[in-house]
Formats: C-alpha cells, sequence, structure tokens
C-alpha cells in the first residue's frame, strides 16, 4: 500500500481524494469473499487504511 515510485523514492499522490480512493478499494471482489485472503483484505481495508490514509495524501514533512 505504498505510493512511492522506484528507487527513487519519489511520491506520488493519488489524484482523488481519500473517501474516493477508500470506497475504490471496498469495491474489490477480494472484500468480499469469505476466504482468510478476504478476511486479511478486509482487515487491511477496514483498520489500517484509516490509520494511514493522511500520509498516503499529504507532501508536508516528514511525509514526502
Amino acid at each position: 500500500m505504498g505510493n512511492y515510485a522506484s528507487f527513487g523514492g519519489m511520491k506520488f499522490i493519488p489524484e482523488l481524494n481519500s473517501t474516493t480512493l477508500h470506497k475504490l478499494l471496498k469495491s474489490s471482489p477480494e472484500y468480499t469473499v469469505d476466504t482468510e485472503k478476504g478476511k486479511i483484505y478486509r482487515t487491511l481495508i477496514d483498520e489500517v487504511y484509516p490509520e494511514i490514509e493522511k500520509e498516503i495524501f499529504l507532501i508536508q514533512k516528514p511525509y514526502r
């Protein structure tokens, strides 16, 4: 779930807002399947994404 391009460590910012990105991540078929992989994916989207969304979209120090 990182947003750094290649070896140069250049950060890219998604060209959509955090709510839209969250909806996009939840639209994956993996989000609804009842498998171990689906449970892990749901945990990442429901619990981890809210914890890191600020860092994904900020370009100020120390996030750039």
